[in-house]
């Protein structure tokens, strides 16, 4: 009897196997297609990215970011110490140093400056244009500054966060989403997203009052 019942054993056995492989084959199959499915996010999020003018953000840009910014850091302060102890000797746009003043330290002027450049990389425009470009991006830095030590906030105002989003996957029509906002002391705020249909952005208005 056990002799007739080696074969039925042994093919269930067979196929109990073969169910286990499919099984992990398929399981496989998805775990890729989902790779190659956030890989494409990423890389759309990316040419995004560089479309919007934000190159700093992308992985080139943050390397090129980590090994440049202290040699710039060291220049400026090189500069500057010069300009303080000869300050009657000519030197091209003196009159913009003055400007820096409001600055925590160099590294703050080099992050922002070179921030500015890295995010032009890819633009064709003149090298006047170019400067035009970081020039602003300390100005609007510097008007931050300014305004980070005036005490506008009074307890009845509103304070918000606005920024803006995009939906990882392109779709013809809405879709939603939701985002986490995380605080220092441990306090949560989320809220639901309607994303727009075909790819396009979504501004988010997040109150913090």
């Amino acid at each position: 009897m056990r002799g007739r019942n080696s074969p039925n054993v042994f093919a269930d056995s067979l196929q109990k196997e073969q169910g286990l492989q499919q099984l992990e084959a398929e399981q496989l199959c998805r775990q890729r297609k989902a790779d190659e499915r956030a890989k494409a996010a990423r890389d759309s999020n990316q040419r995004k990215l560089k479309e919007i003018g934000c190159e700093s953000a992308l992985d080139y840009g943050q390397k090129l970011f980590s090994i440049s910014v202290d040699f710039v850091a060291d220049y400026i302060s090189a500069t500057m110490e010069d300009f303080l102890l000869h300050p009657e000797k000519a030197r091209p746009h003196a009159s913009a140093l003055p400007l820096l003043d409001d600055f925590s330290d160099v590294h703050h002027i080099a992050a922002v400056a070179l921030t500015a450049a890295l995010n032009q990389l890819s633009r064709r425009q003149t090298y006047g244009t170019f400067l035009q470009h970081i020039g602003l991006a300390i100005e609007k830095e510097t008007r931050l500054i300014k305004l980070g030590k005036k005490s506008l906030v009074s307890s009845e105002s509103v304070v918000s966060l606005d920024f803006v989003t995009y939906d990882s996957f392109k779709s013809n029509l809405p879709s939603t989403g939701k985002y986490w906002l995380q605080a220092d002391g441990g306090s949560e705020l989320t809220d639901t997203i309607i994303f727009k249909p075909h790819w396009r952005e979504k501004v988010i208005s997040a109150n913090l009052t």
